[in-house]
């Protein structure tokens, strides 16, 4: 494998840990917190953000 191609590898091996990392802080604090507004608080990211978040990972709140 070249130098390159892992370089490539880890990378995407970063991302996706991170993205595993994100879905399971997010899953726990819907979980932890009574709305989507205070779990957002908890994270301490905006409303709009979390709901963004919450799409790109297919996170349901109804589903938890």
């Amino acid at each position: 494998m070249t130098l390159f191609r892992k370089k490539k590898h880890q990378v995407h091996l970063l991302r996706t840990a991170l993205k595993v990392l994100k879905k399971e802080k997010i899953t726990e604090s819907l979980k932890m917190n009574k709305s989507i507004r205070e779990a957002a608080k908890n994270l301490e990211v905006t409303h709009t953000l979390l709901i963004n978040r919450m799409k790109k990972y297919n996170i349901d709140r109804n589903n938890l």
